[in-house]
């Protein structure tokens, strides 16, 4: 790898990834020896590397092991699943690398899943394969049910598992598993210990002053239109919560319940960090060259601040590796502390892991490591889309040319875990608290889950659960059923809305709108504040809770349920969720008192994705 800095500044030096620097130079080249395992008798092994990936960390994963395999001697070749459909063979071992969405498989994945459930026995026999899965431990119910549903056709098709699959939670950082699990994967191929050889690898990284501003490179993702962004609570009862409208490109559509899925910008704050630390210059010229991870090569020049805000994550938890790899470029006790952090698994995870300390706030901690910003950039994962469920209805844009979204979210600020004052800012929340009207933001609309979208009949009943911006999708409903009843009010059913809100006053979110839908007939809203109700408040609005006001309604939850009505959950899953989960089996046993806890946890897994939907977060 090497750095290059621009003229009249000093050589950037250091080591590029997890690799030991020999410190030879060759003009204003850094040159680092890579020591990569190579089992003579597997040079060049063909190995089949499949991702699954809407969001993008999957196929990080495939492009990271693509490169590990190529510098140990294998010949790597990386698809989509979907490409991969119908193409495995006997003589080449297959990895398979794959998410689990609401328990569905990514976009670029759905072919190749549905080809293995309708594979028939031995229509795999001997081929090679293994399996590393991730999922959102908020989705509770479906975690890792697409990896865990290839990891068990594979075999049964005749597939042979060649180790232990792995699944992770990407609510946590999955760096440590997944380089753990890779080295595994590829030592079982040398089948004993491994033999080196050295080759050089160059990433090249050019910083000089900008003549001219340049368009971003990358992925084209469309662009919305910032036609409003206003507060809507402030931060006096937890974090602040904002409602912003985006007008979608002309032809763009979406249901009540979808998702927008948006690609944010990092904060500036901690771009300066970064640029300070390395002695840059926020308008300086990067271009980077020499590297197989499509996300950092720009292809041609962009600023520090186009390439470190638009490209990579700069707050992502530091693995063990990536600890080692700053130990060895620093010096006296600073060395020995990090070498400490990363030796030991319980001081790992207390002060690693539990204060979310990234390479920069190690970097920062321990100025004697001498790391190159070519290194750390070799470090960082690619930046990914953040998902925010849709709060408003098509049908209220209807005589508009294009469509308008709205997203109610949290702003997440607060002062960071990691200490020395730094402050720890949400990636995406503070980049849509920050878009003027008329800014451009880079999205696309996600369909979720049939399951989570209102039923063809308006006038089946409906129960919605929400704290919090968990109200997001439940606003989209209510407003769409708004609509509906502008026009035919004895079209719909029956709609509740329990509402867990903190204080009437600082968090009741879309109160006015909600007393004007309901007079509307679209919605019956039932709150309950945690901490302080209206006053005046009737027996019912006393419940603190949306489960304890939902057992004392539980006659008419029942009855309505009678009546075919579907549920819907949105909100914490550790809370909320587990919360109404409870109360709904207990409603459901008044009346089966003769069933048991375990009968309820049976009917209530019967009618997931049917009649109860979540869509749940922490």
């Amino acid at each position: 790898m090497r750095a290059v800095r621009r003229p009249g500044k000093g050589r950037m030096v250091g080591i590029p990834g997890d690799f030991q620097e020999t410190g030879e130079k060759s003009g204003d080249r850094k040159r680092s020896t890579v020591v990569r395992s190579l089992d003579e008798g597997r040079v060049g092994q063909s190995l089949l590397i499949l991702y699954g990936s809407n969001a993008g960390t999957c196929r990080y994963l495939a492009e990271d092991l693509e490169t590990t395999a190529r510098d140990r001697g294998f010949n790597p070749e990386v698809k989509t699943m979907d490409e991969g459909t119908e193409q495995l063979s006997k003589d080449v071992p297959v990895v398979i690398i794959t998410p689990s969405y609401e328990g569905k498989p990514a976009d670029n994945a759905k072919k190749f899943v549905a080809w293995l459930e309708a594979g028939k026995p031995d229509s795999l026999k001997e081929v090679r394969f293994a399996v590393f899965g991730s999922g959102n431990s908020e989705w509770m119910n479906t975690f890792h049910r697409i990896p865990k549903l290839v990891d068990e056709m594979m075999p049964k098709l005749g597939a042979k598992r060649l180790i232990q699959s792995k699944f992770v939670d990407v609510k946590e950082d999955p760096t440590g598993p997944w380089e753990d699990w890779r080295d595994e994967l590829l030592a079982f191929f040398s089948g004993g210990p491994q033999s080196v050889i050295a080759t050089t690898a160059e990433l090249e990284v050019t910083v000089k002053k900008p003549e001219t501003a340049d368009v971003l490179a990358g992925e084209e993702i469309l662009t919305g239109l910032v036609k409003e962004n206003k507060q809507i609570a402030g931060s006096e009862v937890g974090s602040a919560k904002r409602h912003i409208e985006i007008e979608l490109p002309e032809g763009v559509t979406y249901e009540p319940g979808d998702y927008l899925a948006v690609l944010p910008t990092n904060p500036p704050d901690i771009i300066r960090r970064v640029a300070s630390r390395f002695g840059l210059n926020m308008d300086d010229i990067v271009t980077v060259k020499g590297t197989s991870k499509g996300f950092l090569t720009t292809g041609g020049p962009s600023t520090v601040v186009e390439i470190l805000g638009a490209r990579v994550e700069l707050g992502t938890i530091a693995s063990k590796r990536q600890i080692e790899a700053i130990a060895k470029a620093a010096e006296g006790s600073e060395q020995q502390k990090l070498r400490d952090l990363a030796s030991s698994e319980d001081t790992f995870v207390k002060e690693v892991i539990d204060k979310r300390m990234s390479v920069l706030d190690l970097l920062e901690d321990h100025p004697s490591a001498k790391l190159s910003f070519a290194a750390y950039l070799d470090m960082l994962r690619p930046l990914t889309l953040r998902q925010y469920s849709i709060s408003s209805s098509p049908l209220a844009t209807l005589s508009e040319r294009s469509e308008l979204a709205s997203l109610t979210y949290d702003v997440h600020s607060a002062p960071a875990r990691s200490g020395n004052g730094r402050l720890f800012q949400g990636v995406a929340s503070t980049y849509l608290a920050t878009r003027a009207v008329g800014s451009r933001i880079r999205c696309f609309v996600r369909h979720s889950n049939t399951g989570f979208h209102l039923p063809n009949n308006p006038s089946t009943p409906i129960i919605m659960i929400a704290a919090g911006t968990g109200v997001a999708p439940m606003r989209g409903f209510i407003q769409q059923r708004a609509c509906i009843a502008a026009n035919n009010r004895n079209a719909l059913g029956p709609a509740l809305l329990y509402f867990g809100c903190r204080d009437y006053e600082s968090d009741f979110l879309y109160a006015d709108e909600l007393r004007e839908w309901e007079t509307l007939g679209a919605v019956q809203v039932r709150p309950a504040f945690s901490r302080r109700g209206p006053p005046n408040a009737d027996g019912k609005t006393e419940c603190k809770y949306t489960h304890e006001r939902m057992w004392e309604e539980r006659e008419e939850i029942r009855d309505l349920f009678r009546k075919g009505a579907k549920v819907y959950v949105c909100g914490s899953a550790s809370k909320l969720a587990k919360s109404t989960n409870e109360v709904t089996k207990r409603i459901w046993r008044t009346a089966f008192p003769e069933k048991t806890e375990e009968d309820a946890e049976q009917w209530l897994e019967g009618i997931r994705e049917v009649r109860y939907v979540s869509d749940v977060f922490d």
